[in-house]
């Protein structure tokens, strides 16, 4: 009697209803018999045909990511897995009914479809190579970044500032080289002493010129590496007052 009213009810059923249940049940009966091509084969009808249920799709996806696996087909295993975690993020395979290695496949899976996705950092390879071109540059020539930047005022008086003081320093820098020899090599005792001054006045410039380009240079840098927002403030200002 009950078997008469399974197969009424099964006739009652749309035919792609019976369909799809016909085909889950060879589909069931093709893996307990370890028929992995005809499982594949039937599991892709069955997928193509539109199922609507969502455990139903999830045990098709399970049985042929499953065939997929044992015929070391792992690309293909690894989608159906990757679909059955889309319909369902916490699906979970029971051990009982699937191979501890698939188990574990499939975890490691889950596991990864939980982490965030990564974030790809794009660079421009063009502009990277012009900011280290432009950096190497202000790094010879002392507001020449200022420049490229657009601060003209600043930028031209650390050039003119800078490329003077150097200018001047490796001027005085050869006339102290000489004027030392001179002096060196003086027997006369009467003019040792103008040439120990001329000496001294022209090693006195050098190390002002260069003490000005460098100061110069180090300004240049502060202000085109470093950034705005952590150059320390103005020191605060502090009022004395007297009362008598």
């Amino acid at each position: 009697m009950r078997a008469i009213l399974l197969l009424l009810l099964l006739y009652c059923l749309p035919v792609p209803a019976r369909q799809n249940s016909d085909l889950t049940g060879a589909l069931r009966e093709a893996a307990r018999r370890f028929e992995h091509l005809r499982v594949i084969s039937l599991a892709e009808s069955l997928l193509s045909g539109g199922i609507q249920d969502t455990t139903t799709r999830i045990e098709v996806l399970r049985l042929k990511g499953i065939a997929h696996y044992n015929l070391n087909q792992m690309d293909a295993a690894l989608r159906d897995f990757s679909d059955i975690l889309k319909l369902n993020p916490g699906y979970r395979m029971n051990p009982i009914e699937n191979s501890p290695k698939i188990v574990a496949v499939f975890n490691t899976l889950r596991d990864r479809f939980k982490q965030p996705p990564r974030q790809i950092i794009r660079y421009d390879t063009v502009r990277v190579k012009q900011r280290v071109s432009l950096s190497l540059t202000g790094l010879l020539l002392p507001g020449y970044g200022q420049l490229q930047r657009g601060e003209q005022t600043r930028g031209w008086l650390m050039l003119a500032g800078s490329m003077t003081s150097l200018g001047v320093g490796i001027y005085s820098a050869i006339d102290c080289a000489d004027k030392e020899k001179r002096y060196l090599n003086e027997t006369d005792k009467k003019l040792i002493a103008d040439k120990y001054e001329a000496y001294n006045r022209s090693y006195q410039l050098r190390n002002a010129a260069l003490g000005v380009f460098a100061v110069f240079w180090a300004w240049a840098q502060y202000d085109y590496f470093v950034p705005l927002s952590i150059r320390p403030g103005p020191a605060p200002q502090i009022t004395l007052q007297f009362e008598f």
